[in-house]
């Protein structure tokens, strides 16, 4: 039997969570694309290699360890493969940020899209959290900063801007 799409997606959260906590990026890389995209409501970042990756994965553990954290947990409510595309499934999970297992914060919802590779893995493309990211430090500020400063300068180079016709 092959598996679900929610199982598919389960082992994705497990192992990417894991790698997170163990501060593993080789194992993190197995499971996430790159260049890959974060967006909290506040926030958002496309992370384009394996060092913007690291800075990401250091930032985010590093503040769940500030909070006291002793877990990191996530958990699929729901994934269907995309209709038309065998090799992406979407998502929703539940994140817990836990100390003895109690809940640090409020617990939020992302969505995810996963993309089988060639070899058959399945892998993190997109990610998109209901959390502040100045309350979940999800996406690390210096580097969402640096990435809109950035394609600021790009958009102001081709002359037109976000909300501008160009």
């Amino acid at each position: 039997m092959a598996p679900t799409a929610a199982s598919i997606y389960q082992r994705n959260l497990d192992a990417v969570s894991h790698a997170l906590w163990a501060r593993d990026l080789p194992a993190m890389l197995r499971h996430i694309a790159i260049p890959n995209q974060v967006v909290t409501e506040d926030a958002e970042i496309v992370i384009a290699s394996p060092d913007e990756m690291f800075i990401v994965m250091t930032d985010f553990r590093d503040a769940m360890e500030g909070l006291g954290a002793d877990r990191y947990l996530r958990l699929c409510r729901d994934a269907a493969y995309v209709p038309g595309r065998p090799d992406m499934i979407s998502g929703r999970h539940d994140t817990f940020i836990l100390r003895n297992g109690r809940d640090l914060r409020p617990p939020y919802r992302s969505r995810m899209t996963l993309i089988r590779t060639d070899a058959g893995d399945w892998r993190a493309l997109r990610v998109e959290s209901a959390a502040s990211n100045a309350e979940a430090r999800i996406i690390s500020p210096d580097l969402a900063a640096g990435q809109r400063r950035e394609l600021q300068r790009l958009f102001d180079r081709l002359g037109r801007g976000p909300g501008r016709e160009g």
